[in-house]
């Protein structure tokens, strides 16, 4: 199972120009991601301690979370905030190891496209916690930052 349940390439399309409504469902389902992106900061700890897919598909929504723009800008903060909270854990980081391909790729994904500074503190965080854990995978993940560096 992939972290990024949407098409690798991001070719979805978003819907940035519509006014955020919290009293329609689409506003409310953002109010309600966010939240369970804040929940999930909360009690990772605790949750899915014996459901390890439980806890891969948790972390995928994460990922793909990050990448929201527009009305969805909360829901990417929240999740990024609640991922650097995951990774800086010494109990629950190693839970992460089994995904660390799925990480990878993810977040390969998400650099091309995420504007968000904390994103990027984001993986520097990581790359720091999980340096000996990726050894040439840190390679891949620079090497996109670097390429979106000349791109822009």
């Amino acid at each position: 199972m992939k972290l990024l349940r949407r098409d690798p390439s991001f070719q979805q399309e978003q819907k940035e120009d519509q006014e955020f409504d919290m009293r329609s469902d689409a506003g409310a389902s953002v109010i309600l991601r966010a939240r369970m992106s804040l929940l999930l900061g909360y009690y990772a700890d605790m949750l899915f301690v014996d459901h390890g897919d439980a806890f891969k598909v948790t972390v995928g929504f994460l990922f793909e979370s990050m990448g929201y723009g527009g009305a969805e800008h909360a829901v990417a903060l929240q999740s990024i905030d609640t991922m650097n909270t995951v990774v800086s854990d010494n109990e629950l980081s190693p839970r992460l190891y089994p995904m660390i391909d799925d990480i990878v790729t993810a977040l390969v994904n998400l650099i091309g496209r995420v504007d968000k500074p904390t994103f990027f503190e984001f993986i520097r965080d990581f790359t720091k916690y999980f340096a000996k854990v990726l050894d040439d995978k840190i390679l891949l993940i620079f090497k996109h930052i670097v390429d979106r560096i000349m791109h822009e």
